[in-house]
């Protein structure tokens, strides 16, 4: 029996085979949770103003939508005729946010941490969330594409994320607390 276990440290030590982290799923009481009911035409009309404020704010976020709006410019000039078209209601904001969030850069991480906090109150919401803009257009997006679904209701998932393993915090509801890609 103590030969697995020795192996496993030698790997450990070799960095061979990482640790998993477990991460609870409760019903992540701090999570801003806004789907935005109602406010659609107000934050629209506010995203220029709040992008830039967020970019100066948030250098990963910056540099996460620079990178991911010339991906998009790429996609658009290199092969247009092999893109699909955008869903009814998507704008180029929506391609470009799914662009930022799921690029292999730590924009996805810093953005999940941050919307894990951002529900602690209403001032921790305005004073320290620097992602309001990703977060309404990654919303929005999610709602758009959800439009053509028919069907409803509790889904079960799975989710891998290399080196973590999310395990319920006991019987009843979770809420997965981020966006996943």
């Amino acid at each position: 029996m103590w030969v697995p276990a020795v192996a496993n440290l030698l790997l450990l030590s070799l960095g061979l085979l990482e640790a998993i982290q477990d991460t609870p799923l409760d019903m992540a009481l701090d999570l801003f949770d806004d789907e935005y009911v109602g406010c659609e035409a107000a934050m629209t009309a506010a995203l220029p103003h709040l992008n830039l404020t967020e970019f100066h704010a948030n250098k990963v976020y910056a540099d996460g939508w620079a990178k991911a709006s010339h991906k998009w410019r790429e996609l658009q000039d290199q092969c247009p005729a092999r893109l699909p078209p955008l869903p009814v209601g998507f704008r180029e904001e929506h391609v470009v946010a799914l662009l930022a969030y799921m690029d292999e850069s730590h924009l996805y991480k810093e953005f999940n941490s941050a919307v894990r906090q951002a529900g602690r109150s209403r001032a921790h919401y305005l004073q320290h969330f620097s992602f309001k803009t990703l977060h309404f257009l990654l919303t929005e997006a999610l709602q758009l594409l959800r439009k053509d679904q028919r069907q409803s209701g509790c889904r079960r998932v799975f989710r891998g994320v290399e080196g973590q393993r999310f395990q319920p915090a006991g019987p009843g509801t979770v809420r997965l607390g981020i966006f996943a890609s």
